[in-house]
């Protein structure tokens, strides 16, 4: 998985997630697959706040502001 396809999922993710009324059944299995991916590309380009950010959608379920600072560290990853 390359930086581009990396950042695309992360996209999908954060958007599913700011919706008014977020899928969390579709963000956990957006982010599961895109960890699964991670696994057997080997992506060296991920950095360690966005493995982070893919294993704790539970958290961020349950913990709002924790929520919010994942978020904006990805998106502070996705931003050029």
């Amino acid at each position: 998985m390359n930086a581009a396809e990396l950042k695309r999922h992360l996209t999908a993710i954060v958007t599913e997630e700011e919706h008014g009324s977020p899928d969390w059944e579709r963000v956990t299995t957006m982010c599961l697959d895109l960890s699964r991916r991670l696994s057997l590309d080997a992506c060296d380009e991920c950095p360690h706040d966005v493995h982070h950010f893919i294993a704790d959608f539970d958290i961020r379920k349950s913990d709002e502001k924790y929520g919010q600072k994942q978020r904006a560290d990805v998106r502070a990853y996705l931003e050029p």
